[in-house]
């Protein structure tokens, strides 16, 4: 179970750190895995590949642009099946405070993983 935050950001030019990960069931409980950018680099990709993903008590998985001009981190999560409960959520989004910030958050992609029976999400 992931109980404290992983988190990649960045505020230059440069892309922020990448997060991959390979696991046999990956449970969030409460917490979050976040990618964000404020500045004009990109924010860092996340990868996820786990038989079995479940985020729950408001755990999240989080693709963001901050006030800033470059695109949020890719989140791409390849998994068997994804549960979702307790106001749990993935997010892609883009907060902008000045005219001149351009910035969109980043593209979630879930996808199954190969030969698993089926790759449906649910949510509770």
């Amino acid at each position: 179970s992931l109980l404290l935050p992983i988190l990649t950001a960045n505020t230059g030019i440069e892309p922020g750190a990448n997060v991959q990960t390979t696991v046999g069931d990956f449970r969030i409980d409460g917490s979050s895995i976040t990618t964000v950018t404020s500045g004009s680099g990109a924010g860092g990709t996340v990868q996820l590949q786990a038989d079995s993903l479940t985020l729950e008590n408001g755990a999240s998985i989080v693709t963001a642009t901050v006030d800033g001009d470059g695109p949020g981190g890719d989140v791409t999560l390849s998994v068997g099946s994804a549960t979702l409960s307790g106001g749990s959520q993935l997010v892609s989004q883009s907060q902008t405070f000045t005219p001149e910030a351009l910035g969109r958050g980043g593209q979630l992609t879930i996808q199954g993983v190969p030969g698993a029976e089926s790759g449906a999400a649910s949510s509770v």
